[in-house]
């Protein structure tokens, strides 16, 4: 995935000779109750917009995607799932807006036309990451709870619902297949306050042969950012011919800031860093697949 976002990054700029010399970059705090104003550029200008993870949609008021099918005033450039795009106006004093939809939320973004100040990089930041403050401190005992939380939450949902809150919940079932076992992402876990993602996976071992990993190296991945655990508890062990569950979590990034992550991302999870080149090659060979199977319906 992080290819994917080098390549169509570079594509946009570099055949499109756009220069960002004299342009802005900024960060913006996440605030749905707010209007956000960002100034684009005409010509030889285009400005990338980033969010923390994956978009969920994007609408768009004198926003097209494509100028030589549509009129409109300023031209997006966004795939599905991505957690930014790119926007450039196709026309001196352009207006128009947008409306994301990120994390559940709507934000709103007023485009405006500049010639003298547009912004080349927007990022939107959750206003947790700029106040250090505001952050809790994430304990080896806070850690435990959480896992603890994650394993009763349906009990929590049922029985006391405001004790989960701020957790966003995802019933995942994603697969990742690696040459000796595959894992199944069962569910995922948000904890805002601490900025940590907890993660039940079931370990699969379809051979005759016990495989054992070390639950220290456990870690998520997503694009090119590997996340080690946190805390985990696993046992270390596959039995043969079974399939059990494990936990582990994230927390922060790996420079010690705020990671942001949405439990929805599409994530790859690693049991041994051995296997990692061989499960990325799996993975790719049954998605390939999935696509020749959906073309062909």
């Amino acid at each position: 995935m992080g290819t994917k976002f080098l390549a169509s990054f570079l594509l946009i700029f570099c055949l499109s000779g756009y220069e960002l010399s004299a342009q802005q970059t900024r960060q913006i705090e996440l605030d749905e109750y707010s209007v956000h104003r960002i100034k684009v550029g005409f010509d030889k200008s285009v400005t990338t917009v980033m969010f923390p993870s994956a978009l969920s949609a994007i609408a768009g008021a004198n926003v097209v995607t494509d100028s030589a099918t549509a009129s409109g005033d300023f031209l997006l450039s966004y795939l599905p799932g991505n957690y930014f795009f790119s926007i450039r106006a196709l026309k001196k004093n352009a207006r128009g807006s947008l409306n994301i939809v990120y994390n559940r939320k709507t934000y709103v973004i007023e485009l405006e036309e500049s010639a003298e100040e547009p912004s080349g990089s927007v990022t939107f930041i959750s206003s947790k990451s700029s106040s250090r403050n505001r952050k809790k401190s994430v304990t080896s005992s806070v850690l435990l709870s959480l896992l603890d939380k994650a394993k009763a939450y349906a009990l929590f949902k049922k029985h006391h619902p405001e004790a989960i809150a701020d957790v966003q919940y995802v019933k995942s079932g994603q697969k990742i297949l690696y040459d000796r076992f595959s894992i199944t992402i069962d569910e995922i876990f948000r904890f805002d306050g601490e900025d940590t993602v907890v993660f039940r996976i079931l370990l699969n071992n379809g051979s005759g042969t016990q495989i054992v990993y070390d639950p220290r190296m456990m870690a998520a991945r997503l694009g090119e950012t590997i996340y080690y655990a946190s805390i985990t508890d696993a046992s270390g062990i596959i039995p043969p011919n079974s399939s059990i569950p494990a936990y582990f979590a994230i927390t922060g990034t790996p420079t010690g800031g705020w990671n942001n992550l949405s439990a929805d991302n599409r994530w790859s999870i690693i049991v041994s860093p051995d296997d990692l080149e061989k499960a990325d090659k799996n993975n790719k060979k049954e998605e390939e697949k999935k696509d020749k199977e959906e073309k062909n319906d």
